[in-house]
């Protein structure tokens, strides 16, 4: 058995008009789909990634034994429905998409706040991968904060709304890994954009809950996005397997404002 290579990536798919896959002058499946094939990339988990790109990914990806799983999210424009992808070159034996919860009981839907009050998805496959066994691979995307520079009454409002929202995803992801682990005594790989960072109370909280459950957050304090923030995007790793190299990927920067997580890992 050898090293598995394992990307979480956010595709910033939003804004583009049907077909138009074209961004900065380059062909944006296209170029996933040669990083994804020049680097021996093993397991791939998407964010934000609509029909259209991932049918046009999958027209390359198709060619090197490549599969997807994984169902949209439903929004208010059909074409923006995002699906949480796991796409693997090794068979994958089942798969689930799940939503999380999206807001709160007494959330007040304001129109500037639609896209982040809709549905958020968890994706899980089971992936009988060559290098280290059977593996649940485990993709999220959760909601985010506004931020909040001139103390606006109604962000105030939203963004109270929405940590209640945050904790409850967080409770539902836990929960979802616990079934897996109960389920199979197997590695689980969780990864995603959490819209979190380590200066994130409720976050840290999360990462020590998964601890406690044998699963651990890859230490990095590489910016995942342009602007050079801490990393709101994370790979974590449970027992069963080792940690080999772990990279934030520059090679797409054209295409996205998040960047590639790369994990390679080895059964221990």
């Amino acid at each position: 058995m050898g090293n598995i290579r394992i990307v979480s990536y956010n595709g910033k798919d939003y804004g583009i008009i049907s077909g138009k896959i074209v961004r900065n002058g380059v062909d944006r499946p296209q170029a996933l789909a040669r990083f994804v094939t020049s680097n021996d990339i093993d397991v791939l988990g998407t964010q934000e990634m609509t029909k259209v790109y991932r049918d046009h990914l999958m027209a390359f990806l198709y060619n090197y034994g490549f599969n997807v799983v994984g169902d949209p999210r439903q929004m208010v424009i059909p074409f923006y429905n995002e699906i949480n992808g796991v796409i693997a070159r090794d068979r994958i034996i089942s798969s689930s998409t799940r939503a999380l919860t999206n807001r709160s009981s007494d959330f007040k839907l304001n129109a500037t706040h639609l896209f982040n009050t809709h549905k958020r998805n968890l994706t899980y496959a089971l992936i009988d991968t060559e290098q280290a066994g059977e593996m649940f691979v485990v993709n999220v995307h959760m909601s985010y904060l506004l931020n909040n520079p001139l103390n606006d009454t109604k962000i105030n409002e939203f963004n109270n709304n929405m940590r209640a929202v945050r904790a409850q995803q967080f409770r539902e992801i836990i929960n979802m890994v616990d079934f897996l682990k109960e389920s199979r005594s197997i590695p689980v790989v969780l990864m995603g954009d959490f819209n979190s960072t380590v200066s994130d109370d409720m976050f840290m909280q999360f990462i020590a809950a998964l601890k406690n459950r044998g699963i651990i957050l890859v230490s990095n304090d590489v910016s995942t996005q342009k602007d050079n923030k801490l990393p709101v995007d994370h790979m974590m790793y449970s027992e069963g397997v080792k940690l080999v190299d772990f990279r934030v990927g520059n090679e797409l920067n054209e295409i996205s404002d998040h960047k590639p997580l790369i994990l390679t890992l080895k059964a221990s």
